[in-house]
């Protein structure tokens, strides 16, 4: 498989992992399913208390956003 630099979701989450109350960053880190909604409640928290993460959560939940299967 050739690596083309691209990250997965659940890659991309395990940087937020343990940073939100509901634990939603490390369960989609892990794999299990976590609805598009709940992220982007759990981005909102960790933004509030890490601002210097805004960027990253921003990205995050624009590629939870145009994922269908987070809104299933």
């Amino acid at each position: 498989m050739t690596n083309t630099g691209q990250t997965t979701i659940a890659q991309d989450a395990e940087r937020f992992a343990g940073l939100d109350s509901e634990r939603v960053f490390t369960d989609l880190a892990a794999g299990r399913f976590v609805s598009g909604y709940d992220v982007i409640a759990a981005a909102e928290q960790v933004a509030r208390l890490h601002p210097e993460l805004s960027d990253a959560l921003n990205a995050l939940t624009a590629r939870v956003k145009s994922a269908h299967y987070f809104w299933d």
